[in-house]
Parts: C-alpha cells; sequence; structure tokens
C-alpha cells in the first residue's frame, strides 16, 4: 500500500499542513446534547461544490448531517419540521457532496448565512469528527 493511512481522507494542499476545509473538527458532546453546528463562510450564489465528511467516533454512534439557514437552528433545537439544503442519511459515516442554491421557492430567497448542524445519537456523550469544504 503505497498511501500513509494518516493521509487516507486528507484534502490535498499545496505543501501547507493547513487543513483545507471549511469545518475540520472533531468533538465530544455533553450527555445533555444532541448535536453540534458551525457556522459556513459559503456564497449560496456560486456553483461551487461541496464535500461533507461525518463519522461517529465512539461506539454505536449515528450520525446525521444537515446544511440549514441560521434562522432553522432555533425550530431545530425545538424538535420542529425544518427547511433544509441537504440532509443526509442518518448512519455510522456520511461521506457526500453537495451544491447550495440559496433558493426556498420562486420568488423567495434566504440571506445565504448557513449552519452546518450534525447530529449523533446512540451513545452516551457521543465522539464525531467533521470536515466540510470545496470539493
Amino acid at each position: 500500500m503505497s498511501e500513509n493511512a494518516s493521509e487516507r481522507g486528507q484534502e490535498r494542499s499545496n505543501g501547507s499542513n493547513e487543513s483545507q476545509y471549511l469545518v475540520d473538527d472533531t468533538v465530544t458532546l455533553g450527555s445533555d446534547e444532541s448535536y453540534k453546528k458551525w457556522d459556513l463562510d459559503i456564497d449560496p450564489e456560486s456553483s461551487k461544490r461541496y464535500v461533507i465528511r461525518a463519522i461517529g467516533r465512539s461506539e454505536n454512534t449515528r450520525v446525521r448531517a444537515y446544511v440549514v439557514p441560521e434562522e432553522e437552528v432555533q425550530f431545530f433545537e425545538d424538535d420542529e419540521t425544518i427547511w433544509w439544503e441537504f440532509r443526509s442519511r442518518h448512519d455510522e459515516k456520511v461521506s457526500q457532496d453537495l451544491s447550495l442554491s440559496g433558493d426556498d421557492q420562486d420568488p423567495y430567497e434566504h440571506d445565504g448565512d448557513y449552519v452546518l448542524l450534525v447530529e449523533a445519537t446512540g451513545s452516551n456523550e457521543p465522539k464525531i469528527s467533521v470536515k466540510f469544504g470545496e470539493k
């Protein structure tokens, strides 16, 4: 095997050790937490594609990733139905690419302030790793 295991899944860079991801984080949620969120600094009008990777690091942890307008987070916290731009399956590992439109339904648009929200279930104080960046 020619590829170093520590390099698999890492985004290629130009000799720099800095991550090319907009989000590159590993967190342990508290026993009273079910999700973690990150603000995304992206332009919904661009045609860029993004990649999201999330994995449950602790045993029996399942993850689901969402990209939602910032104003929808409160509805998620209140366990209500939300508008989402992207939603993954509920699985042990998420690895998908996506694009963002900024359009809700003609002629309505939201302001483009997106949040990446990763929900974790199945274990007490789950540990998750999340990466989000341009494809």
